[in-house]
C-alpha cells in the first residue's frame, strides 16, 4: 500500500521488505502494482506499523524501524502523541528524537514521550516498546547496531539489550564505588571514560550473546567489568553520564 507524495511519486506504507526481494530477484526495471490510498502520516505511519507487526511479528530489527519511524515523525512534528501525565519519572522520559531517557541532550524538550505513550499509538504492548527502545539507545550510544541483531528474536535481543545494559551499569556502579564525590572539570572527563568504557563492555557482551544466539548456544555469557586503570581525580557520581535505557534494564 502507498499514497502518491507532492512530487508524484509513490511512497510506501509497508511492503518494503517484500519490494526489496522483488527488486533484488528482477532488476530495478520490474513493474510492481501497488494499492494507493490517500493517508496523512498518522495514518501512513500506524498502516505501517500494523502491517510489519502482522508480517514480521517476531522481527527486532523490524520493531525497531517501526520505533525509530514513529519517534522520528513525533520529533518532526508529522505526527501528534498523548502528552505525558505531570506523575511521569524523568527517569522513563524520553525528549524526541533522543532514544535515551532521562536525558534531555540530543532532544527537544516540545516532543517528550514515553514507552507507554508510544504503545498506546501504535497498538503494541509496553513491554515490547521497553525492549525496543533499550535496543536503540544502546544503538544510539554506539554499543550495538541494528545489524547485531538480525536473525534475533523478540525474546533473544531482550536478553542481549538487558545483559548489555547490566554490563555498562556494572563499570559504571565499581567506578562510583572506587571514588568519594569531587567537583571538578577533571572529574567531568573521567566520568566520559567511564561511559566509554561502559560502552565497550556492553558492546563485548551484546555482540557475543546476539552470536551465541545465532548459533544456536543460548547466550550463557556474562556481564563482566573490564580492568580500568586508577583515575587521577575521582568522578563525581553526580557527573556520570545517564545510563542509556534507564538505570532499571525493566524501564
Amino acid at each position: 500500500m502507498a499514497r502518491i507524495r507532492e512530487d508524484g511519486k509513490p511512497e510506501l506504507a509497508y511492503g518494503h521488505h517484500r519490494l526489496r526481494a522483488l527488486l533484488e530477484e528482477f532488476g530495478p526495471d520490474k513493474e510492481v502494482a501497488l494499492i494507493i490510498r490517500d493517508l496523512d502520516d498518522d495514518q501512513m505511519l500506524k498502516v505501517m506499523v500494523r502491517e510489519n507487526g502482522e508480517d514480521w511479528g517476531t522481527s527486532a530489527v523490524v520493531d525497531q524501524e517501526s520505533v525509530r519511524a514513529v519517534v522520528l515523525a513525533y520529533a518532526e512534528g508529522r505526527i501528534q502523541l498523548t502528552r505525558p501525565s505531570s506523575r511521569v519519572a524523568k527517569s522513563t522520559l524520553r525528549f524526541a528524537p533522543s532514544f535515551t531517557p532521562g536525558d534531555g541532550r540530543g532532544g527537544s524538550p516540545d516532543h517528550p514521550y514515553t514507552a507507554p505513550m508510544l504503545a498506546e499509538f501504535m497498538g503494541w504492548d509496553v513491554t515490547r516498546i521497553k525492549d525496543t527502545l533499550r535496543a536503540l539507545a544502546l544503538e544510539a550510544m554506539g554499543a550495538l547496531r541494528t545489524k547485531d541483531f538480525e536473525d534475533l528474536s523478540l525474546a533473544q535481543a531482550r536478553t542481549v539489550t538487558t545483559r548489555a545494559f547490566q554490563a555498562y551499569g556494572a563499570v559504571e556502579a565499581g567506578w562510583k564505588r572506587r571514588y568519594e564525590e569531587v567537583g571538578t572539570e577533571e572529574a567531568l572527563r573521567q566520568a566520559e571514560k567511564v561511559h566509554f568504557a561502559g560502552r565497550e563492555a556492553a558492546r563485548e557482551l551484546g555482540m557475543k550473546l546476539a552470536q551465541e544466539f545465532r548459533e544456536g548456544t543460548r547466550g550463557h555469557s556474562q556481564p563482566t567489568v573490564p580492568d580500568l586503570p586508577p583515575l587521577s581525580v575521582p568522578p563525581t557520581v553526580s557527573h556520570f553520564l545517564p545510563l542509556p535505557g534507564g538505570v532499571a534494564p525493566g524501564e
